[in-house]
């Protein structure tokens, strides 16, 4: 029954700042009021204050004021003193004063919808339990509790979607064993899985996934074809029929996903490639198409120090979410691959499975006792084809001058054939 960023939403609204109380006057444009005058009276009680104490007279009066509601509508968020610049949230939860009369509230009527105002994530669970809805307006602005009040009336639909994952427990982060770290360092240990690449990859169960929001209608997916003109360009379109199933106009934002079904490389479960936001009639339909490109198969390749995308199968999954995958596709690209630049850390195996490469190793090694590591025992390349050349190198002390191992280097990368 407070906006947490002190905004006047409704008429009266008396501000809880500091354990100050004061009237404001009603705006002109609060538009809730001016949709529903004549037919509802709207009545504000303040429920709590923003520096956190406890007020048995304020929560008494919203309980009062809920209790002979129709319906409730809770404004509960953070203000700066929980989250702003140059410092970090302790926790993911709502004040517990605010949870605290959700509940109490719930208790003396059910008919409560909840409206947050928050910069940062905060787990929902809790509203959730008391909450026939939750509206997350984030940091809107000013014009945000007009903006509200449009959505909760149906003037207007909640057509946004999650830019990131609502998990259940700030433990389920991915960064959370690492982070803050100690004093001085700072161990970024989730690499590229951060997110819902990370969520996804380890089937981690969420509150609200990447890419979820409800809307007051509902959309269909249907007739997936994903084309690839020439297969040894990575370029794809991918097309889908999207329908409004809902008995009103709405928007959804249908997103496209893509997976390395048999990568080498570490790479996450699916990773988002492109979205589109349409906007249908009730019944109407929409053929959506995007086109994906060489960047939207590739990965950085560290050995290759390019971008890089490699032959085989990926699979194109479409749906409203990253947990809500309603049609897949897989296409094969058969593009060609350049070998793995050939370094003295490379293994025996690798240099042993280019021609130029095995005989620019044996003429260097012709004259040590490993050169048969290198030739015809089959038993012995076995057991080295795994260890680094410049181990194998370093074991045999060959004296090997660096103008020889450049020498060797260059001629070693001047073959672009594998075998």
């Amino acid at each position: 029954m407070h906006q947490a960023h002190r905004r006047c939403l409704l008429p009266g609204q008396r501000q809880g700042l500091s354990g100050r109380r004061r009237w404001r006057q009603r705006p002109r444009t609060c538009r809730l009021v001016a949709t529903v005058a004549g037919r509802r009276e709207v009545v504000f009680a303040p429920g709590f204050t923003l520096d956190g104490a406890a007020s048995p007279t304020l929560r008494d009066e919203a309980l009062g004021v809920a209790r002979a509601a129709q319906t409730v509508v809770m404004f509960l968020g953070l203000d700066e003193a929980a989250e702003s610049e140059g410092f970090d949230r302790a926790c993911l939860d709502l004040p517990a004063i605010q949870l605290d009369l959700l509940r109490d509230v719930a208790a003396v009527n059910p008919q409560v919808a909840v409206v947050l105002s928050n910069g940062g994530v905060v787990t929902t669970h809790q509203a959730e339990r008391h909450a026939r809805a939750v509206l997350e307006m984030w940091l809107g602005g000013q014009a945000s509790g007009g903006a509200a009040a449009d959505i909760l009336l149906g003037a207007a639909e909640p057509g946004g979607r999650l830019a990131e994952t609502i998990p259940l427990a700030l433990s389920d982060n991915p960064s959370y064993v690492n982070f803050p770290g100690t004093p001085d360092r700072v161990l970024y240990g989730e690499r590229h899985y951060v997110g819902y690449r990370w969520y996804d990859k380890v089937a981690r169960e969420v509150a609200h996934p990447f890419g979820h929001g409800l809307s007051y209608t509902t959309f269909g997916y249907a007739d997936l074809r994903a084309e690839v003109p020439d297969p040894a360009r990575p370029e794809t379109t991918v097309a889908f029929t999207l329908t409004n199933t809902g008995p009103r106009a709405g928007s959804e934002v249908a997103q496209v996903y893509v997976t390395d079904v048999e990568a080498s490389a570490d790479r996450p479960e699916r990773e988002l490639k492109a979205f589109r936001k349409v906007r249908l009639a009730a019944g109407e339909s929409h053929r959506v198409e995007v086109r994906l490109t060489e960047r939207d198969f590739a990965f950085w390749d560290e050995r290759r120090h390019r971008w890089t995308v490699e032959p085989g199968t990926f699979r194109i999954a479409v749906g409203a979410s990253s947990r809500d995958l309603r049609l897949s596709a897989d296409v094969d690209l058969a593009v060609p691959l350049r070998p793995v630049p050939l370094t003295l850390d490379s293994t025996i195996g690798e240099w042993m499975a280019r021609p130029a490469a095995r005989n620019a190793l044996q003429r260097a090694t012709a004259d040590i006792r490993m050169a048969r590591a290198f030739g015809g025992d089959g038993a012995l390349r076995t057991m080295v084809a795994s260890m680094p050349l410049r181990r194998i190198l370093a074991f045999s002390q060959t004296g090997i001058s660096d103008d020889t191992a450049t020498a060797m280097l260059a001629e070693a990368n001047a073959d672009e054939s594998a075998r």
